[in-house]
């Protein structure tokens, strides 16, 4: 949560060999705020792991990822989902 709002973060397509990463924020009613995507270095594995910024202007966004035959953690700041 940021504040009064939602992040929500998911895999566009689970099965691709390059996954894309949805990252959307809704207001308090529900209604899309800013939405923005992202392209991972490889297939996303397992669990993804999001953090809010105290100051509620942006978040962290962490993944596991395997492609090319190495398996390797992300992380990503999006400092751009100001209330």
């Amino acid at each position: 949560a940021l504040g009064s709002r939602l992040a929500l973060a998911w895999v566009e397509d689970p099965q691709a060999s390059t996954s894309k990463i949805v990252l959307e924020v809704l207001d308090p009613d529900g209604n899309p705020g800013a939405t923005t995507s992202i392209l991972a270095g490889g297939q996303v594995q397992g669990t993804m792991w999001m953090l809010g910024a105290p100051d509620e202007t942006g978040l962290i966004l962490a993944w596991s990822e395997q492609g090319g035959g190495t398996d390797a953690v992300r992380v990503a700041r999006f400092d751009c989902v100001g209330g």
